[in-house]
């Protein structure tokens, strides 16, 4: 039990922490990018399904929505994907140098 316990010590001080999350102005950039993809694809997906009169009013909307789908998942995977390796980066960089944040706090004395 006490070599458990030394285990679980060590592990919750060597282990990253929330607070290592990217705020670069990158990283919001491409979440907002992924954002906006999916909530327009919703948006046209709704479109189509309850602003069709007709069936070629449907039928012309779903070739629209398929478009925007496609192109939309592509933006989407390609957004979202590379916030998560800069956070995935930027974790394992705090991680490596836990001190690297109040070093950058400080200011620089020459």
């Amino acid at each position: 039990m006490e070599r458990a316990q030394v285990f679980k010590e060590r592990e919750a001080r060597t282990a990253p922490h929330s607070e290592t999350k990217d705020t670069s102005l990158l990283s919001r950039v491409l979440r907002a990018v992924w954002i906006v993809t999916l909530v327009v694809i919703v948006v046209d997906a709704g479109i189509v399904l309850f602003s069709s009169p007709d069936i070629f009013a449907y039928l012309t909307q779903r070739e629209t929505f398929y478009a925007i789908a496609t192109w939309g998942t592509v933006i989407y995977f390609a957004a979202a994907y590379w916030e998560l390796r800069r956070g995935k980066a930027h974790a394992a960089a705090e991680h490596a140098d836990p001190d690297a944040r109040s070093r950058k706090a400080e200011p620089a004395t020459t």
